[in-house]
């Protein structure tokens, strides 16, 4: 396998250039290191892999990461360990980790990329690596794979490292399938080393497919999204702003589609002219990175900023050289100018509600950032706030079901159960599951309509105690009910406007 670039070949590291990306990187992460945990941080981490007792850890590395049919393609036992022993220090060790691993990809990127490293080391668009401890995986495949192709590059203990960081990476996250190749084009191995990072990634997926990682995505009626979803990640290299952590797909605009694929095209104009490795390193990257990202990003409808890290890794390789200028002045603008793009993006990653106001002003026609922006005020007890986002919710998802939920709930939480009841009887009746009949039932009896509240909540009864919310005894308690002599069911029959359950 011939150099990426021969004449960074023939030039050898260049230790300097290395540091300066390193501290770059640094620089970078610094804003966000006293940062806590936000959005699936407090379920993955704080309550739970940090909570796991020391004997739990070894069933991390037998088990895909979550339940569920999508949960069951995520096998990251390497990721999973590591979040679940740097956890336990807290989540600014897990963003302490993250800052390491990215200076540690900067300076072996320097290595390939020359100065082109230093740019990636400063990208705004690393800010959700860096801010959100849950990317970790990504964090890790990326100076894993990386780092498995430098190691690939020499001979004996080399390989045998080239071997278990590939395994390692692969095992961190899935984009290691395509990180790792392209680094071994970047880097210039030969077939020794290149068997050695094959060598790693095959028992990597061997060892995936033997615990049953195997998603089941539902992509029914969203393949035709592809195209905005490739774009969207093709376009945030050249434009990462603003700032907005669900990146909705119903709401791209086509401006950004449109941006997406003139990058694209130009990445295959640089690639003409690329030594033939670099490029192909580059269009993997590039092309296969996003691709692989496909099924998460249309399962959600959320294309988000860490899928685009390759695309930007990529985009980067296929520039042509640029000549470092002096590297004391190049240390001096490019740390600034990291921190300068990077503390915004860190004070919008401090905390829930700083997050997913800026998914709402990032895309104000998102039911998808309302809702979540609903759930981030309810948890810090603003009930009213809650219930107007999740208000905006309500009416951006044209009335969906859910969004109905939450409203309906929120709004009596914050004592408007007449508002509640009202959305709640004009909503559908087939099919409930205990906790929204139970939350009408709680607008009814706020409403002062008792008789409705009873009808409500009948078919909850069974002679276990009560289905659904823990508040749903003491209502029924107060209305005079008492469990039923059949089962509680999860669901209930179909009901017909204002008419009680059947």
């Amino acid at each position: 396998m011939e150099p990426a670039d021969p004449t960074a070949a023939a030039s050898g590291p260049r230790p300097p250039l290395a540091v300066i990306s390193a501290l770059v990187g640094i620089a970078a992460a610094t804003p966000y290191l006293g940062n806590g945990p936000v959005w699936d941080d407090h379920s993955l981490i704080t309550d739970g892999l940090a909570q796991l007792p020391a004997g739990a850890l070894p069933e991390l590395l037998t088990r895909p990461v979550g339940g569920g049919a999508a949960g069951q393609g995520y096998y990251r036992p390497v990721a999973m360990v590591t979040l679940a022993l740097v956890g336990r220090l807290g989540v600014p060790a897990v963003h302490a980790l993250a800052a390491l691993c990215h200076a540690a990809t900067a300076a072996v990127l320097s290595r390939w990329i020359g100065v082109w490293a230093v740019v990636f080391a400063a990208h705004p668009l690393l800010g959700e690596q860096l801010g959100w401890a849950s990317a970790l995986p990504d964090a890790l495949a990326l100076s894993l794979g990386l780092g498995a192709a430098a190691a690939a590059t020499r001979p004996g203990p080399g390989r045998a490292a080239a071997v278990l960081l590939a395994f390692t990476a692969l095992l961190s996250k899935e984009v290691a399938v395509v990180l790792v190749p392209a680094a071994g084009l970047l880097a210039g191995v030969d077939r020794r080393g290149g068997a050695a990072l094959g060598l790693g990634i095959a028992l990597g997926l061997a060892l995936r497919l033997g615990f049953g990682a195997a998603g089941d995505w539902d992509l029914e009626g969203k393949l035709g999204l592809a195209p905005l979803a490739l774009a969207s990640a093709w376009s945030l290299p050249v434009l990462p702003f603003p700032v907005d952590p669900l990146r909705d797909l119903h709401t791209l605009g086509a401006g950004r589609v449109a941006l997406g694929f003139a990058v694209l095209a130009a990445a295959l104009l640089f690639a003409l002219r690329a030594p033939r490795g670099r490029a192909a390193a580059g269009l993997l990257l590039f092309v296969g990175g996003p691709a692989l990202a496909l099924p998460p990003t249309l399962h959600g409808w959320l294309a988000a900023e860490r899928y685009a890290v390759p695309a930007l890794l990529g985009l980067l390789c296929l520039l042509p050289a640029a000549r470092s200028p002096g590297r004391p002045a190049l240390l001096l603008l490019a740390a600034p100018l990291a921190l300068a793009l990077h503390a915004p993006r860190a004070r919008v990653w401090a905390g829930d509600v700083p997050l997913f106001t800026a998914a709402v002003e990032a895309a104000p026609d998102s039911a998808y950032a309302w809702r979540f922006l609903g759930e981030a005020r309810a948890i810090e007890g603003d009930l009213g706030g809650a219930a107007e986002a999740f208000g905006e919710a309500f009416t951006r998802s044209g009335e969906g079901r859910q969004e109905r939920a939450r409203l309906v709930e929120a709004l009596v939480r914050a004592g408007a159960p007449a508002a509640a009841l009202e959305i709640a009887e004009n909503g559908p009746t087939e099919g409930l599951e205990a906790d929204e009949l139970a939350w009408w039932a709680a607008a009814a009896d706020g409403a002062g309509q008792p008789a409705r509240a009873r009808a409500l909540l009948a078919p909850l009864a069974g002679p276990g105690g009560w289905a659904g919310p823990a508040f749903v005894p003491a209502l029924a308690a107060r209305l005079g009910l008492a469990p039923a002599a059949s089962p509680a069911a999860d669901r209930v029959p179909q009901l017909a406007p204002g008419e009680p359950p059947l």
